[in-house]
């Protein structure tokens, strides 16, 4: 027998080495865990806003904000009530798909009291941007800016929209980044509405 060549035929290097798995099929199990973890830390939260499953993420900081019509919203006016409190932006192109279901949550819900909307601006452009892209997109529910010290309290915001779901004792139950479905901010809503 030739030593150029292997019992197979293939010469040496060839890397068809039946014996070994090739780089890829060695790497395959580890892209399959990187991309379930990708997806549950992209839709974990999601899912657990719509099916109620899922720790309670601790206490809701105290709020203390003059909203852009100049009303006073704190600890006292939301005590008791769930709260759905919204980090967003004029800029965020995903926050104009977001704030439409915000928006009917508190028409739903807020108008009557039952839930505290608050909508926190991080723009950077001032009071008058944020309120002429209310007005112009017909949200009733209170804007505010988002101070850094606002955005300190809710353990700082990464990325718009960032929203908070906190039940009637305070506690923040859902923390959904990035775009949420109408439906599963109502039906969290309404299951804490429930409780």
């Amino acid at each position: 027998m030739d030593a150029s060549t292997l019992p197979s035929g293939e010469p040496p290097g060839s890397g068809k080495d039946p014996e070994r798995p090739s780089l890829l099929r060695r790497l395959e199990p580890l892209f399959w865990v990187a991309l379930a973890l990708f997806l549950l830390a992209r839709f974990g939260p999601q899912l657990q806003a719509w099916t109620g499953i899922g720790p309670p993420q601790g206490d809701a900081p105290s709020l203390a904000v003059v909203t852009l019509d100049g009303r006073s919203i704190g600890t006292e006016e939301t005590r008791g009530r769930v709260q759905v409190v919204t980090f967003w932006a004029t800029w965020c192109r995903v926050c104009h798909v977001e704030l439409p279901a915000i928006q009917r949550v508190h028409e739903r819900w807020g108008e009557d009291g039952e839930v505290v909307v608050l909508g926190l601006s991080v723009d950077q452009g001032g009071e008058g941007v944020v309120r002429a892209h209310g007005e112009e997109r017909g949200y009733t529910f209170p804007l505010a800016m988002a101070t850094p010290p606002l955005r300190r309290s809710f353990g700082g915001i990464s990325g718009v929209p960032t929203t908070f779901i906190v039940d009637r004792e305070g506690v923040v139950r859902h923390t959904l980044i990035g775009l949420s479905g109408p439906r599963t901010l109502q039906r969290a809503v309404a299951r804490l509405l429930q409780e």
